[in-house]
C-alpha cells in the first residue's frame, strides 16, 4: 500500500487542487496512477466520493476522473469493482 506520509501528501494536494498549477495535478495523478497499479490499486477511495456532486470542470473532480482513466489504462480492465459507486461515473467506459 501507499506510504502514510505520500498518502498526507496527495491528499494536501487534492484538497488545495483549485490553488494549484494544472501541469502539477496531471503530474501527481500519472505518478498516483504508476504507484497504485504496483499495489493492486488500493486508495481510500472513499475520501473522494463527493466530487462526483461536483462540477465536471472542478479541479477536483478533473484530477480524481484523471487519475482513474490513468488506473484503468495501466490494468487494462475496468475498475468498477474496487471503487465506491459514486466514483463509478468518472471512470472509461469499458
Amino acid at each position: 500500500s501507499i506510504a502514510p506520509l505520500f498518502a498526507l501528501g496527495i491528499q494536501s494536494i487534492f484538497k488545495k487542487a483549485k490553488r494549484i498549477d494544472i501541469e502539477v495535478l496531471d503530474r501527481t495523478a500519472q505518478w498516483l496512477s504508476l504507484h497504485l497499479s504496483n499495489f493492486g490499486y488500493k486508495w481510500p477511495w472513499k475520501l473522494w466520493t463527493f466530487v462526483d456532486t461536483q462540477s465536471d470542470v472542478s479541479e477536483q473532480q478533473l484530477f480524481v476522473r484523471e487519475l482513474l482513466n490513468r488506473c484503468q489504462r495501466l490494468s487494462n480492465k475496468c475498475m468498477s469493482d474496487s471503487l465506491p459507486p459514486e466514483l463509478r461515473s468518472l471512470e472509461l467506459p469499458a
